[in-house]
This record gives structure tokens, sequence and C-alpha cells, in this order.
């Protein structure tokens, strides 16, 4: 009896001793795990700080990279000095069209459509023969006149819309025209009219010779206001210089006279289109059209979105965002894409109350998905379909794809640059 209780005190002492053993070998292997852990969480915060550096230096990267490009874009390339630059014309082999094409389109048109004279890719934006020399160009304090993320941003967004010499007359306007597709509206105005006004006034000789001699013509006329006051204004018309019994047509009479659907199509209509179309492969006429497009470009940047205090240019900041706001501005128009963009805003903030009112406040690393949050809110807002079943961009879903897909638009922050940046 006495073998067995000492054979069972040793056992007891042995697994007294193994349980001191283990609880000694598990605390040991717990503090290790602990340091592990902790040693862990420093690497990962160590690579996040790192990453956080990365972008950074990328960022300063691609800025200096592109001042670099912005420079070196202006020693290439340049148009000779004193040589007269001739309308490109479309290349035929690759079945661009030169003449009016019937398209029909109901919406908003009793004709059912009307014609489209498509223009050639060689009049596009991406191909204007002066970027270079604006680039080069300096202003008065020595930054250069336009920059290669202007050109890349007015490029991707004319893609939705024209090519310089692009025409047509099938929507609910008078006529679509050129590399913005800017409108001559059914009651006389719109910002084609507001061009042409001001290329008039620019360039007189070269207004008289595109347009003026050739059917095309800004007017006075008197208009009645609501409260029944008369005033005078302005407007766009076209009379057929060849045909002395026509007379002088703007607004419905001549939304109506462009638009009349006959085979093949009429010689007259084609003569009225085909001016507007000319116009757009003069290299005149073009530069106007390239700097109206980054003028716009720039009010869109520089306005307030509805209900806020800084400009649209400090919410948005990459090439992606900006490109974003200057197509909204084009498709939906002045002040419809600025309320749009105030109700991006409002939600965001929604989302996140405790961000500054102020963008350059935000915390550096929460800038990057802030902005990428807004895009995305921005994306859906142009998606939304109202009671009207309109959209506020026509096509939202193809002009998102077309700036969020474009490779060449860059998606960081701050990687778009103005002249004032430099």
């Amino acid at each position: 009896m006495s073998s067995f209780v000492s054979f069972g005190d040793k056992l007891q002492k042995i697994l007294s001793r193994r349980g001191a053993q283990l609880a000694k070998i598990l605390s040991a292997k717990g503090s290790e795990a602990e340091a592990r852990m902790s040693k862990a969480g420093d690497t990962v915060r160590k690579n996040a700080e790192k990453a956080a550096e990365n972008v950074k230096a990328e960022q300063q990267a691609r800025k200096e990279g592109d001042k670099k490009k912005t420079k070196d874009a202006a020693k290439k390339g340049q148009a000779p000095q004193g040589k007269k630059q001739s309308p490109k014309q479309p290349c035929k082999k690759c079945g661009e069209r030169d003449e009016p094409q019937w398209r029909y389109y109901k919406l908003g048109n009793p004709n059912g459509g009307g014609y489209v004279i498509k223009g050639s890719e060689i009049n596009s934006l991406r191909n204007y023969s002066r970027w270079n020399d604006l680039f080069n160009a300096k202003d008065s304090k020595g930054r250069p006149l336009k920059t290669v993320h202007e050109k890349k941003v007015m490029c991707a967004v004319s893609g939705s819309e024209g090519f310089f010499d692009t025409v047509q007359t099938y929507d609910s306007e008078v006529a679509t025209v050129g590399a913005m597709q800017k409108t001559l509206k059914i009651g006389g105005g719109g910002e084609f009219k507001n061009q042409l006004e001001e290329f008039k006034e620019e360039s007189p000789k070269k207004y008289h010779e595109l347009f003026e001699s050739k059917g095309w013509s800004i007017v006075e006329r008197e208009i009645k206001t609501k409260k029944g006051t008369t005033v005078k204004d302005t407007t766009l018309q076209y009379k057929d210089p060849s045909d002395r019994s026509m007379k002088p047509l703007s607004g419905e009479e001549l939304k109506a006279w462009l638009n009349r659907k006959e085979e093949p199509v009429p010689n007259n209509i084609k003569k009225a289109m085909e001016v507007l179309r000319d116009a757009g492969r003069d290299p005149a006429f073009q530069e106007k059209q390239v700097m109206d497009f980054n003028a716009r470009l720039l009010r869109a940047l520089n306005k307030k979105p509805e209900g806020y205090s800084h400009p649209t240019k400090k919410y948005l900041t990459s090439e992606k965002g900006r490109a974003m706001v200057l197509d909204t501005s084009v498709n939906a128009g002045e002040s419809g894409a600025n309320k749009a963009f105030g109700q991006v805003l409002d939600k965001f903030y929604k989302r996140h109350p405790d961000a500054s009112q102020d963008p350059s406040l935000w915390p550096s690393e929460k800038k990057q998905s802030y902005e990428y949050e807004i895009l995305e809110i921005f994306q859906e807002r142009r998606m939304k379909i109202y009671k009207n079943g309109k959209t506020l961009v026509t096509k939202p879903d193809k002009r998102n794809a077309a700036i969020m897909g474009n490779n060449e638009l860059s998606g960081i922050i701050g990687s778009m640059l103005l002249p004032e940046d430099f």
C-alpha cells in the first residue's frame, strides 16, 4: 500500500513540475506571440507610412516630369512660323463622313430627325496643329499659357462631342457645331451664336470670309420681353447668297428648312451645312474653338458649387475628376453642372460630417479616398433618371466610361496642373 502512496506522491510531484514547466512555456510563448503581433503592427504602420511616402514621391515625380514634358513638348513639331496652314481634309480611305447624312431623332424634333456631317479625326482637338505653340508661350509671370494636362482633359471630353468640323441639325436645336458642339437655339441665341459674335469682333476679316460672305451672319433684332418692353438683341441667320429670292431664315423657320428630308440631300441644305463644316477646318476658327473650350474648363473649375464657399477645383484635383467636371459643364450647361456638383458634395458630407468644408484641410492620408468617393458619387448623380425620363448628361454610362476608362487620364490627386501651378 505504501508503495502505491509513494508512487502517487511522485506522480503528483512530476505532474506539478510538468504543469509549472508548461505554464512557463505557455507564458513565454504568449509573450513571444504578443511581441510578434506588436512587431507586425509596427511593420504594417511602417508599410502604410512608406506607401504614403511613395505616393507622395510619385506625385512629386509626376509633377516634375509633367513640367519637363510641357517644356519638351514645346520644342517638338512646332508649325513653321509665317507659313499659312491649309485646312485639313478628311481621309476618304477611312470612310469619314464629309457630306450630310440623315439621322432619326424624334425628341423635340417635329421632323423626326435631321442631318449630320460627322467630320474628320484629322480635325479633332487632339490633332490641333498649334498645341505646342500654346505650351511654349509664356504669360507675364513666365508660366506656360496652357499645359499638357489641359489638353488631355479637353481631348477626353471632346471625344464625346465632336470634331472641329462636326455639324448636325437633328436634335431639338437649330444646329450644333464644332468640337464642343455649341448650339444655335430655336430662339435665335445659344453658345454658337455667341461664339460667332466674339469671332466677328476678334477677327472681322476671317468672320466675313468664312461665314458672312457665304450666307451665315449675325444681325440685330428687336424682341419683346415678358413685361412687354422691347429690347435689342442679335441672332444668327442664313440666306443662300446665290438665291436672290430666298429670304433670311432664323429660329424655327431655319430649323424646318434645314431638316427637310429629301433624297438626295437638297443642295441648298448641303451648302448651308458645308459652310459650317469648312469653317471648322480653318486654322483661325479652330483656334477660336480651342480657346473657348479652355475658357469653359477654367470657368467650370473656378466656380463654387452651389451651397459651398470653395471652388470646384479644390475638391477634385486629378485629371479624371476635372474631366468629369468639364464634361458635365459642356453637356448639362454651366448652371446645371454647378448645381449638380453641389448635390454631390451634400451627399459626401452627409457620409463624412467631420470632414472639413475646406478641402485643403483634409488629412493627407484621406485626400485620395475622399476624392475617389466624390468622383463615384458624381458618376451616380450623372446616371440618375428624372421623372421626365432624362438624365443630367446624355448617355451618362458611355460618358462616364469615356473618362474613367481613359488610360491617358490620371486619377491620382494633384495630377492635373494648370498654368497657375507652375
